[in-house]
Order: structure tokens, then C-alpha cells, then sequence
């Protein structure tokens, strides 16, 4: 699943990491 994450910060960048060593592919905008 491609997942599009809107907002860099802390949040963001935590979220986007976690969903990657899922097997998610991210997106951060």
C-alpha cells in the first residue's frame, strides 16, 4: 500500500518510519 504523509515534523517523520519497516511504501509532503 502507497501511503501519503502530509506534515514533516516529528509526527510525521515517526509515522513514515514505523508504516516503512511494515513494508508500506510513504510518501512525505
Amino acid at each position: 500500500m502507497h501511503i501519503l504523509i502530509i506534515g514533516a515534523g516529528i509526527i510525521g517523520v515517526t509515522t513514515a518510519y514505523e508504516l516503512l519497516k511494515d513494508g508500506h511504501k510513504v510518501t512525505v509532503i
